[in-house]
């Protein structure tokens, strides 16, 4: 395709279908977690505990949110409980960022921020 050419809005709704596919499937990827235990041999070996976690790195979770940004999705978060407590978590972040690392917080911060 010539540089002055543009895609068709078809190539380009497959390239965003093809993209939010990918991202899904790694978004969505779980690994088992794992401790060091001591093995009949008396050698530490790996054990899985049966609870999972997502396997993304920050850089992939940075790609996905600038590709919704993009997009011009936009999330109600009165209806979603994930997105209520993403920003909640924020939130939370916010404000101790702005304690500063000299200040202490108190007791009832400590236990908001435990949940």
């Amino acid at each position: 395709m010539a540089k002055n050419q543009r895609a068709s809005l078809t190539a380009i709704e497959l390239l965003h279908g093809t993209i939010a596919k990918v991202l899904n499937e790694v978004l969505e990827e779980q690994e088992e977690v794992t401790r060091l235990e001591s093995g009949a041999d008396g050698l530490m070996e790996e054990v899985g505990t049966g609870e999972l976690r997502y396997n993304v790195s920050p850089a992939m979770m940075a790609q996905a949110i600038n590709f919704v940004h993009k997009q011009g999705v936009v999330a109600d978060l009165e209806g979603n409980k994930d997105m209520k407590r993403l920003a909640t978590t924020l939130a939370k972040k916010q404000k101790q960022s702005r304690l500063g690392s000299g200040e202490v917080a108190s007791l009832e911060q400590a236990r908001e921020n435990r949940g």
